[in-house]
């Protein structure tokens, strides 16, 4: 794959801002202690509650960064994936544009293969949230086989 010289270091210092994001997301939010979380991938919304049936506490505007998967052990970009409803990642297309710009093979390449695929996964996430401004990136509790990996547009308390 090849890169500008100055994208290595580019891209860690976007993993240490995606992760003092998420740290500041955390006092604000709690995201991370809600019980229950909601996606609909197609309205682009994750909600965070107490319980089933109850109210959204928090809610984040999303768009899908990626998915992994640890049976063929690879990422597949959002906009690569013609499962997906395109809104659901038309943000994405502009960190595609990032990578033709700049000549980043990793960020216009639909699949990805790494071994340390949930670090990799985290930062091309983070990648993904600086390119965007993002406020910072979830990805839902899963209990195997891969994961999906999306970008907040912005995160409020529901009243």
């Amino acid at each position: 794959m090849s890169h500008p010289a100055w994208y290595d270091a580019w891209r860690d210092d976007a993993l240490h801002e995606l992760v003092a994001k998420q740290n500041r997301l955390y006092d604000a939010f709690k995201i991370g202690d809600w019980p229950r979380f909601d996606c609909d991938f197609e309205a682009g919304v994750l909600d965070f509650s107490d319980a089933e049936g109850d109210a959204p506490k928090v809610r984040a505007e999303i768009q899908i960064v990626g998915s992994t998967s640890t049976s063929t052990n690879d990422w597949l970009w959002s906009w690569g994936n013609p499962h997906l409803v395109e809104t659901s990642c038309e943000d994405l297309l502009r960190v595609r544009q990032f990578g033709v710009d700049n000549g980043i093979d990793e960020l216009t390449t639909d699949y990805l293969r790494n071994d340390n695929l949930e670090g990799f996964a985290w930062m091309l996430t983070a990648v993904a949230a600086r390119i965007l401004n993002a406020p910072g990136a979830y990805r839902p509790p899963r209990d195997e086989g891969g994961g999906i990996f999306l970008i907040y547009r912005s995160v409020n308390f529901v009243s």
